[in-house]
């Protein structure tokens, strides 16, 4: 799937790609009331010429199946023009603290560890030895996403770490008996992490911990063979970093639009 279109891409240069037939903006509708009123008062004119050369397929409302509502929107789009979620084995790991409290386990936004390289692969190395038991190789590529591919995932649906981050995890663990293993994983990482060099690093320097991992697919293993669709995350990058919080978790977006 491309990750976005190009940087300068206009409605005519995008005429002539005959893979690209459909589009997804994602956060294009956020569901605050406050910002849907910022929004129909700004001035747009760029994405009102490229809507009108688009077709309007229709808007998903709600989530139907288990699997579509552990994705955001926009991970969940494509099955409006008749492309199904693939569950493969497959995945991300992201490194990432739980906060525990009384009655709910938090997971905090993995960008607030502020992660580096060194301490990322440290984190891993000290981990890698327990997913290999349980079948998982797991590769690093960047603090915060590390590959993974192993039979225990083939099949299970994954909630997407937007989904989840900021909140109780609970509601988004999966329930499947396959998960189960995941699980206990989860609860090891958090036993063998406790006294981690890099862990006893970070309070000493009043920083967040590495108490534990969230699995998650990307759009490219969730349609692997989607190369006529696209997903443009500018607003993501541009919007998403000071209102994330703020963004919506509902289906409602601005998307499947079929280029004329």
């Amino acid at each position: 799937m491309k990750a976005g279109l190009p940087p300068n891409a206009t409605p005519q240069a995008l005429q002539g790609q005959a893979t690209l037939r459909h589009g997804v903006i994602a956060y294009a509708a956020p569901g605050s009331e406050a910002l849907q009123k910022a929004i129909d008062t700004l001035y747009l004119p760029n994405l009102e010429k490229l809507l009108s050369r688009l077709a309007y397929v229709k808007n998903l409302s709600h989530a139907t199946e288990a699997s579509s509502a552990f994705l955001m929107p926009h991970e969940d789009a494509p099955k409006l023009i008749g492309m199904a979620p693939f569950l493969g084995p497959e995945a991300i790991m992201t490194p990432c603290h739980w906060q525990v409290g009384m009655n709910e386990v938090i997971l905090l936004k993995p960008e607030e560890l502020a992660l580096s390289d060194a301490e990322s692969r440290q984190v891993l190395s000290a981990m890698q030895p327990y997913f290999e038991e349980d079948g998982l190789q797991v590769v690093y590529e960047s603090p915060l996403v590390w590959r993974v591919t192993g039979h225990l995932i083939d099949g299970l649906p994954l909630a997407s770490i937007e989904r989840v981050s900021g909140k109780s995890i609970q509601t988004w663990m999966p329930n499947l008996q396959q998960a189960k293993t995941l699980q206990r994983l989860q609860s090891e990482m958090q036993m063998l992490l406790y006294q981690h060099p890099v862990n006893d690093e970070r309070s000493l320097k009043g920083r967040w911990t590495v108490n534990s991992f969230w699995m998650h697919r990307d759009l490219d293993q969730l349609y692997p063979q989607s190369g006529n669709v696209s997903v443009p995350n500018c607003l993501t990058q541009r919007f998403g970093k000071s209102h994330g919080n703020r963004l919506t978790t509902r289906s409602q977006f601005l998307c499947a639009k079929r280029w004329n």
